[in-house]
C-alpha cells in the first residue's frame, strides 16, 4: 500500500520555539499569557493543556516555504 507524506497543520510549542530561536519555556509562557509566540504566530490552545502552533504562519513568518520548514526540522520528504 502506498504512503503518502501528509505533514500536520500544527507543530507543537518545542518543535515552533526551536525554529524561532527561543527556549522551551519562554516559549510556553508566551503561549499562556500571550496567546502567541511572536506577533503573526498564534497559539491553539487544544483540549486542557495542549498548546499548537500552525505550521503556515509560523513557516510566513520566518520567510520559508512550509517544506523548508519540516526540513529544518530534520522532517524528510
Amino acid at each position: 500500500m502506498p504512503t503518502t507524506n501528509v505533514r500536520p497543520a500544527t507543530l507543537s510549542v518545542a518543535e515552533a520555539a526551536r525554529l524561532l530561536g527561543v527556549g522551551r519555556s519562554l516559549a510556553y509562557e508566551l503561549s499562556r499569557w500571550r496567546g502567541e509566540l511572536a506577533p503573526g504566530v498564534p497559539v491553539v490552545r487544544v483540549g486542557g493543556r495542549r498548546y499548537r502552533v500552525p505550521t503556515k504562519a509560523l513557516a510566513e513568518v520566518l520567510g520559508l516555504r512550509e517544506e523548508e520548514l519540516w526540513k529544518r526540522l530534520g522532517v524528510e520528504q
